[in-house]
């Protein structure tokens, strides 16, 4: 998973797949309330349904979304399950929302 996520625009206008709208709905209310209670969410980008992981602008938790990404890591290797499906739909849904290039984009690789 990359960091630093303001270093490029993705793209506008976002259609999920059946697919991408099948590993969306394994984000269920519960992991929903878990994750806000620890300050961080997996966030509806610009109300596709892609799902993308950053802090909760409503908690004080972290200061950035980097950090909160840090932090849900630490969480998944401590063997945290709504962090560790945190991990794998944010990895899912970044050439979804970036560009199936955007590895190369974000890291100019």
């Amino acid at each position: 998973m990359h960091l630093m996520r303001t270093r490029f625009t993705p793209p506008v206008g976002i259609r999920l797949s059946t697919a991408d709208e099948a590993q969306a709905a394994r984000w269920t209310r519960e992991h929903a309330t878990r994750s806000e209670e620890q300050g961080w969410c997996m966030s509806d980008y610009d109300a596709s349904g892609a799902l993308q992981l950053q802090k909760c602008d409503d908690n004080d938790a972290f200061a950035s979304d980097d950090e909160a990404i840090l932090f849900v890591r630490q969480r998944a290797l401590f063997g945290d399950e709504t962090a560790i499906l945190a991990l794998e739909l944010d990895r899912h849904f970044e050439p979804v929302i970036y560009g199936p290039d955007w590895e190369s984009k974000i890291h100019g690789g």
